[in-house]
């Protein structure tokens, strides 16, 4: 990937690169960008507008989500829990996970081992 991001002041800034070219999901509410891929993990940003239902599923990869900014809900593995800015959620592979009652834009950084996608669930 050729984009470079800096998190400052709690604010993703890119400072160089194609941000088009990394967009996985660009759909109303809901943006994905990849910005660094290697053979052990891929690393991106997850948005979701207020109020905006997640369409994702589970994965075939670990995945660690750090919140940035905006308040929400986490249903995982079928428990439901406040995150907020500062919120770490781990998921482990295949496990079903959603961001709910997002009552504000919500924006985290999401980290998967190895790359999104380089797995089949199981």
């Amino acid at each position: 990937m050729t984009a470079v991001h800096h998190l400052i002041d709690g604010e993703l800034i890119t400072v160089l690169g194609d941000q088009d070219r990394d967009v996985q999901i660009d759909i109303p509410g809901v943006r994905y960008v990849e910005f660094d891929r290697r053979p052990g993990l891929s690393t991106g940003v997850y948005e979701l507008g207020a109020g905006v239902s997640d369409p994702q599923g589970p994965h075939g990869e670990d995945e660690i989500y750090v919140v940035v900014r905006g308040r929400a809900v986490v249903e995982l593995a079928g428990k439901r829990t406040p995150i907020q800015p500062g919120s770490i959620i781990s998921v482990p592979r295949d496990v079903e996970h959603r961001f709910v009652d997002v009552e504000e834009d919500l924006q985290l950084v999401v980290v998967f081992g190895p790359p999104e996608g380089s797995l089949r669930r199981a």
